[in-house]
């Protein structure tokens, strides 16, 4: 083979290397490859969280499982929400909601506590006088304030307003117990030396109790004293009182005194002292006659009254019926334990809980 023969060859090699190279290249560019679909998992340290049951007014039931039934989309898109507003023909009509119950109170509030729903409100933003519910401030600021053990030597000028549990001066109690006394008995002398107490002095113990109340958005409350005595300017509301009782009940060791139908504390001068709980739902809770017949207990487990000759009755409650957690307010009552069975009965007559599939559970 001549010379120019070789190097024909060679340069024809050289040519058919580069026209494959450039093949490659062209194809890698217009058929990109192909990546396996990724699973995405959670860590097992990090469940998945059950959706709790929703409520919904039964005369919207029908309605809601025709909606669930010909749904599309995903139940979690709110814009296909059976409860989203619209204005077309075809969009489902629900009925107006029912009339609320007739309530002596001058203001009510009930909350399903584990969605936040709001099932029943009267007047929530209405300022009035709190009584002892502002009680729950004054032991959220006793708790920031003390060490529960340290002990309190009563003062005479503790002993200023109402002795309902019979303290004397002297007596040497721990922050515990008069907190117990205070949430429990409603004792105002408890309020009054837990304020007077305080490193900085009871001026100041008000000003972190109003201070706490901006904290937690009470936009419609103000302190005055620690005990809940009337004063023009001291007031609240049953939206701010739902907020503060949901505030004490985060904290485990007042939501368990709340819960106390009746305790006994021991002053380490020597003094026994019985306390029996204000809140008579916890001695005696009723049980609800539904209109379908029906008859459901009711569980209790706290919060605070309240009664002064400006406030009326005042209950803030936390009850349990028939599995579902119910906080309730009722402000400027005049049988609050009347009222607050009215909206339980009343709610549990025109509530039906449902999970995220339509159906009731």
């Amino acid at each position: 083979m001549s010379k120019n023969q070789i190097l024909f060859t060679i340069s024809c090699v050289l040519l058919l290397a580069t026209l494959f190279l450039w093949a490659g290249m062209w194809w890698q560019k217009t058929h990109p490859p192909v990546s396996p679909p990724q699973i995405i998992t959670l860590p097992p340290e990090i469940p998945l969280l059950p959706v709790p049951p929703v409520p919904v007014l039964n005369e919207r039931l029908g309605a809601l499982a025709v909606a669930t039934a010909s749904a599309t989309s995903s139940p979690y898109d709110l814009s296909s929400s059976p409860f989203s507003a619209s204005t077309s023909s075809s969009a489902t009509e629900f009925p107006l909601p029912p009339v609320l119950p007739s309530l002596s109170a001058s203001a009510a509030l009930a909350i399903d506590l584990d969605t936040s729903a709001i099932l029943l409100e009267k007047n929530p933003h209405l300022s009035l006088p709190p009584a002892s519910s502002i009680k729950m401030m004054t032991a959220l600021i006793a708790m920031e304030t003390y060490s529960l053990d340290q002990i309190i030597t009563i003062a005479p000028s503790d002993l200023t307003s109402s002795n309902a549990i019979n303290l004397q001066a002297g007596e040497q109690l721990t922050v515990a117990d008069l907190i117990q006394a205070m949430l429990v008995n409603s004792s105002n002398e408890s309020a009054q030396a837990l304020a007077n107490h305080s490193p900085q002095g009871p001026s100041a113990f008000i000003q972190r109790m109003n201070a706490r109340a901006q904290e937690l958005h009470l936009t419609d409350t103000t302190f005055i004293s620690p005990e809940g005595f009337d004063y023009p300017e001291q007031k609240t509301s049953a939206r701010d009182l739902a907020l503060l009782a949901q505030a004490l009940l985060t904290d485990p060791n007042l939501a368990q005194i709340v819960s106390l139908p009746r305790t006994t504390i021991l002053a380490a001068t020597g003094e026994i002292h019985e306390l029996d709980n204000t809140n008579q739902f916890l001695a005696h809770p009723p049980t609800l006659a539904l209109a379908d017949g029906r008859r459901l207990p009711a569980t209790f487990s706290g919060i605070k009254t309240g009664t002064t000759p400006a406030a009326g009755e005042v209950l803030v409650t936390l009850a349990t019926v028939d599995g579902r957690r119910l906080l309730l307010v009722v402000l400027g009552s005049r049988n609050r334990y009347s009222d607050s069975t009215t909206i339980l009965t009343w709610i549990f007559n025109h509530y039906t809980w449902v999970d995220f599939s339509g159906h009731p559970r």
